[in-house]
């Protein structure tokens, strides 16, 4: 798999982009993590993040939570992890959120619907490996989809689902969150300069119409360079050390 031999799955690149941390304009005027799942007591906790291996080739990305502690108000379910090649406890996230306008949250949405459009917007849930943090993600609410080439929304003819080997798919063009002043894109990398955010990248999503099992992939991330200090390092399967990232 893609974080454990640093070869995309996809086009068998050994040369991948890892973005360490997954930022989202969280409604307070900077970056902020976006978190695995947010917690609400009396007051909003965020609990884990998310860090992604991107294919310098071809855009296939892989997201992997981390940071998650035992004190998560998550349940475990067992799944056969392809990272770990074994059946482990994976948490689950019912309902993916993000920080909306003002810091609110809000679910992370699958789809943006244009006018006049009357079909729900989706929401993700995720499964996340407790021994790895390989993150399985799968979207709802999408029963009424139909194709939209202006909001973004057309029909995947090739390949085939990763997860049910269903042939219908749907590929939605741009990943979007709501920033602070308004919708915009998921960044692949976003992080604050001295006056203004800089942003790289966007996503992409190829969603099972029939088990909602979604792939991610990057476009226009042609800017991206190493550059740890920032939380991004090109890692290259002929370059694999143990004091790597995953050591």
């Amino acid at each position: 798999m893609m974080r454990r031999d640093l070869t995309c799955p996809k086009c068998g690149c050994g040369q991948l982009w890892n973005v360490r941390t997954m930022r989202e304009e969280g409604g307070v005027g900077v970056p902020v993590d976006l978190a695995v799942t947010l917690e609400e007591g009396w007051q909003l906790v965020p609990k884990g993040r998310y860090e992604t291996l991107v294919c310098r080739a071809c855009g296939f990305t892989q997201w992997y939570a981390r940071d998650l502690d035992g004190d998560t108000q998550l349940t475990s379910v067992p799944h056969n992890c392809p990272e770990c090649e074994a059946m482990r406890e994976f948490w689950h996230v019912p309902l993916v959120r993000e920080l909306g306008t003002t810091g609110h949250p809000t679910g992370l949405k699958v789809m943006r619907k244009g006018i006049p459009k009357l079909w729900g917007e989706g929401h993700f849930e995720t499964f996340l490996c407790q021994g790895c943090g390989f993150t399985r993600w799968f979207a709802h609410g999408l029963d009424m989809l139909e194709p939209s080439p202006l909001s973004g929304l057309f029909v995947l003819d090739e390949g085939t689902c990763a997860a049910c080997a269903s042939s219908h798919r749907w590929r939605i063009e741009t990943m979007t969150e709501v920033g602070d002043l308004g919708i915009v894109p998921l960044h692949v990398l976003l992080y604050a300069g001295a006056l203004f955010y800089h942003a790289i990248g966007k996503f992409g999503t190829a969603v099972c119409r029939d088990c909602g099992f979604t792939e991610w992939f990057a476009r226009d991330y042609g800017r991206l360079r190493h550059a740890p200090r920032r939380g991004v390092s090109l890692l290259e399967r002929s370059a694999r050390a143990e004091a790597g990232p995953y050591r």
